[in-house]
């Protein structure tokens, strides 16, 4: 049996050899015309687009979906005349837009794209030209993006557009389009699905289906995310702020309930492919709606950072509860520098729950300084780290930055300077070279809410088949657990709860009457925006906190860039809240 099979084996080899042989002749024999013929003959491969895959929100609603349209052109021929190009060109002109820009010599082989995104309306409109140059005209369906809330999810969703050069070499073809700009990019792989194609083998058909993408469901809320988009975008323009931001997170399991970048940029515009003009009007805004705020873009936290302050000198027993501070309007510092409360104001007797309501400069400069005497200036450094300051969060969306932690290392090591007593007290309430983003912050304060635990913030709730079975989901991560005292967390959330509801709170004014149980902390971080080359003095406004809604916790973080302090940012979580317990009634959406 043996001997039969290496028989048999050696004469399929040989015929095998032979057929490579015979072939190889033929086609030397053949010439370019007649090999073309025989190829397709063999193998005629027609491509079924896929599908892509949709994305909805956390509750079902549809945020990406496929739209059909159509591309026209004209079909190349070596007898192809320029004039009548341009004929069909100023005929269709009256009734469609035309893409087709008249040149003086046309590309080899090369079939001539007249119109782009046409819809079936379109069509009827030039149906009596399609009918008289059908010889010449011919149109392809293609499928493109369209997003339901553009504006709202530009810098979560993103968008897809044209493929490059480099896309073909990667086996895209001219008519595809693929991801370019956050999820649609992130996640181009699965999104995409898989070509169908129909084999014609031996004049015998057989077709291969396309396997539509996977379906991607956010953790976003899209009542939330339109609401608290249109409530920042409000404030921003009212205080002229070059653009705000806010992040809203479910601390049950770090999940992403919203995220707002204002201004955001129409998508769908991206998709058919922004003409320069309107780009670099993009660019010019002061507002860069081209920059995801939420966790691209990093600013000093003023106030917000006293919480972290709190926690290290209470953990590192610096202070306690019965600790107090006289607060005079300003203290020394020496060499002449005095270091001040806000607007130099008196606040007399502060302990540490009224240092975080009344946003007390000096109590915390004072007592990081104590610290700092005893060499332990960096057991604050090492706290701030914990909670991620200086470090990505690690949300699953492309382009998060880190920030930046200000330290002795830091200024000696990046900057050549060494560290003085005006950079402690300025590191104590947020200023110097700290820079944190808005996720950064609602993640602090997440990790309050949650007594030191550190979930890693998420945006995808789950990944879908076409058949709604469930690829991937996600479950809550704990990245780390913060060692935080009962009693340092109860200070800590009655400091933050009186921000609120004490009339002495620094935004009593606009948080006084506002349900969900508010624990808040208010910043106003000192910068300069350079305005038509000039530096003009300007602050940032932050606040940040917890609110209890429907048995829920939820923590947050919002941002004026250059829209002045902490008061007036307050007005936005005044407006968001009560729409949420509104159920988004009146003028919330």
């Amino acid at each position: 049996m043996i001997l039969q099979y290496k028989i048999f084996k050696i004469a399929i080899i040989g015929l095998f050899t032979i057929f490579i042989a015979t072939l190889g002749s033929y086609i030397r024999a053949e010439n370019s015309k007649n090999l073309a013929i025989s190829f397709r003959y063999l193998a005629n491969l027609n491509e079924n687009k896929a599908a892509r895959g949709l994305i909805f929100d956390l509750n079902t609603n549809i945020l990406a979906k496929n739209l059909e349209m159509y591309n026209l052109y004209i079909k190349f021929s070596p007898n192809i005349d320029l004039d009548e190009i341009n004929n069909i060109s100023q005929r269709l002109k009256d009734k469609i837009r035309i893409d087709y820009i008249p040149n003086d010599e046309i590309e080899e082989q090369k079939d001539i794209l007249l119109s782009s995104y046409l819809t079936n309306h379109d069509l009827i409109l030039i149906k009596d030209i399609l009918e008289e140059y059908s010889d010449t005209l011919y149109y392809k369906k293609i499928s493109i993006r369209e997003y339901t809330n553009p504006y709202e999810f530009s810098h979560i969703i993103g968008y897809t557009g044209l493929v490059t050069e480099e896309d073909l070499a990667k086996g895209y073809t001219s008519d595809d389009t693929l991801g370019k700009y956050k999820l649609e990019k992130q996640y181009e792989d699965i999104l995409k699905g898989t070509k169908g194609r129909v084999i014609n083998v031996g004049g015998v058909e057989i077709e291969e289906p396309s396997e539509p993408g996977y379906n991607i469901y956010l953790t976003i809320d899209s009542t939330w995310q339109r609401s608290l988009y249109k409530i920042l975008g409000r404030e921003s323009d009212n205080l002229y702020a070059a653009g705000a931001a806010g992040v809203v997170v479910d601390n049950s399991n770090g999940n992403i309930i919203a995220m707002v970048s204002y201004p955001g940029i129409d998508t769908n515009q991206f998709v058919r492919g922004i003409g320069i003009n309107d780009y670099n009007q993009l660019l010019e805004d002061r507002r860069r709606p081209l920059q995801d705020k939420a966790i691209g873009n990093a600013a000093a936290p003023g106030s917000t950072f006293k919480i972290i302050t709190a926690v290290d000198l209470l953990e590192n027993g610096i202070v306690d509860g019965n600790t107090t501070f006289f607060s005079n309007r300003c203290m020394g510092l020496g060499g002449g520098y005095d270091f001040c409360e806000f607007g130099k104001l008196f606040y007399g007797e502060m302990n540490v729950v009224r240092g975080l309501y009344k946003s007390s400069n000096l109590f915390f400069c004072n007592f990081l300084l104590r610290q700092d005497s005893k060499g332990e200036i960096d057991k604050f450094v090492n706290l701030a780290k914990l909670f991620n300051i200086g470090e990505k969060t690690g949300i699953n969306l492309e382009g998060e930055i880190a920030g930046n932690m200000d330290s002795p290392e830091y200024r000696e090591d990046y900057l050549g300077l060494k560290w003085f007593v005006g950079d402690t007290c300025n590191a104590a309430i947020g200023q110097g070279a700290i820079l944190v983003t808005p996720i950064q912050m609602a993640m602090v304060a997440s990790t309050i809410a949650n007594g030191g635990v550190y979930y890693k913030p998420n945006i995808i709730q789950k990944i879908t088949d076409n058949y709604g079975n469930t690829i991937e989901e996600s479950t809550p991560q704990v990245l780390k657990n913060i060692p935080i005292q009962q009693t340092t967390l109860d200070l800590i959330n009655q400091g933050m709860s009186q921000v609120a509801y004490n009339p002495e709170g620094t935004v009593y004014y606009y948080l006084h009457d506002v349900p969900g149980n508010l624990r808040v902390k208010t910043g106003t971080a000192e910068a300069y925006e350079n305005i038509e080359g000039q530096q003009i003095y300007r602050t940032h406004g932050w606040i940040m906190g917890t609110f209890e809604y429907n048995n829920k916790s939820y923590s947050f973080a919002f941002h004026l860039s250059y829209g002045g302090g902490g008061f007036y940012i307050a007005k936005a979580t005044q407006d968001f809240v009560n729409c949420v317990y509104s159920n988004f009634s009146g003028d919330c959406l």
